[in-house]
């Protein structure tokens, strides 16, 4: 697996608006991103720890949910998809036709801190 490098953030959103999964996606990061500081008697230390792991939570749980968006939406841009991932993964359609390794592709891929950190400008 190769580098992620600026080139492929435009490849990668024009797959986003061909599968027309972008307001889906926006919505996800939205609500993972309006979490509120938990209430009760604790220390600022214990409330600060809590709100870490209840972003920590959400931040996971919006990565699932956004690879499963775009898994499910991967027929409506099917070539460029496979084009894209062959491209980094440094795998033919031919080995991307295993669907472990298919799979494991796009998670590495999504995994990636360069898309990870692009989306979170994208979203700022």
């Amino acid at each position: 697996m190769r580098k992620i490098i600026s080139p492929d953030f435009f490849t990668f959103t024009k797959i986003i608006k061909k599968m027309g999964i972008r307001e889906e996606l926006k919505k996800l990061a939205k609500s993972a991103t309006n979490i509120k500081a938990p209430e009760g008697k604790m220390t600022v230390e214990e409330r600060d720890i809590a709100f870490l792991k209840i972003k920590e939570d959400a931040i996971n749980e919006m990565e699932i949910d956004g690879i499963m968006i775009f898994i499910e939406n991967i027929a409506s841009a099917e070539a460029e998809v496979y084009k894209f991932i062959a491209d980094i993964s440094g795998k033919n359609k031919e080995e991307l036709s295993d669907p472990i390794i298919f799979m494991e592709s796009i998670q590495a891929i999504f995994e990636d801190e360069a898309l990870k950190s692009f989306f979170k400008l994208a979203l700022k």
